[in-house]
């Protein structure tokens, strides 16, 4: 007779049609332009499933970074500003195996969070409105 036994295990399980980054692109000090054999880029197996790159600009020129995004960092492939540790980041998230090639590059154009245009359209918004009414009064 033949004993069997059970090991249950937890872990998470991803739909077999969704990316998972197993290795991901690690260095600091990364090179302009960026080459995989650069003297000081390495590979890094992620456990997020998540590789990250990311800049203190959007801007191609800035110095990057490149590494393995925190659990809970990213959710969906692409870039975004994030404010950490009081400074403010562009980040660049992807999924698929050594993924995160060099500068940060945006799909589109856009601002931080953290930018005075939010206020500025806030402050014209308010201007405008108390404009409106004090027009109407002195009619």
């Amino acid at each position: 007779m033949f004993a069997v036994e059970i090991i249950k295990t937890s872990s998470i399980l991803r739909d077999t049609t969704e990316h998972i980054a197993d290795r991901c692109y690690y260095c600091s000090i990364c090179p302009q332009p960026f080459s995989p054999d650069g003297e000081h880029v390495q590979t890094t197996t992620s456990a997020t499933g998540w590789c990250l790159s990311k800049s203190v600009s959007n801007d191609t020129d800035n110095d990057y970074e490149l590494g393995v995004a925190h659990d809970g960092l990213c959710h969906e492939e692409g870039c975004s500003w994030i404010v950490e540790d009081t400074k403010t980041w562009w980040i660049c998230c992807c999924n698929e195996h050594l993924c995160n090639k060099g500068v940060p590059h945006p799909p589109t154009t856009t601002t931080p969070s953290t930018s005075p245009a939010p206020i500025m359209k806030l402050v014209i918004t308010l201007f405008t409105i108390a404009l409106i009414i004090s027009t109407s009064f002195a009619l």
